[in-house]
């Protein structure tokens, strides 16, 4: 736990790179600490805006967590994505 702020200081000014950044990675400007847990098990929930659905969908995962992409590569049947009906109900009334 001592060292963590000078660990924090050191990622300050650096490029972060993962799946999700672009190419040349981000410039971190902010890091959070926070106190570490022992996780028993992961799971994955999401809303995303998705173009197939034309709205909101929810995304989940038993296997999920942390490397959601990994699950999604390896065993993509244990994603689940449905299409939020909140958001089809509400089109159809503002369109009537």
């Amino acid at each position: 736990p001592a060292v963590v702020g000078e660990l924090a200081k050191k990622m300050l000014g650096f490029n972060l790179t993962t799946k999700q950044t672009p190419k040349d990675g981000v410039k971190v400007k902010t890091v959070m600490v926070a106190e570490a847990l022992d996780i028993s098990r992961e799971t994955y929930f999401a809303i995303l805006m998705d173009r197939a659905c034309n709205g909101p969908v929810m995304v989940g995962s038993p296997k999920g967590g942390m490397d959601i992409e990994e699950v999604a590569t390896t065993t993509p049947e244990l994603i689940f994505k449905v299409c939020s009906f909140l958001f089809v109900l509400i089109m159809d009334i503002l369109s009537d």
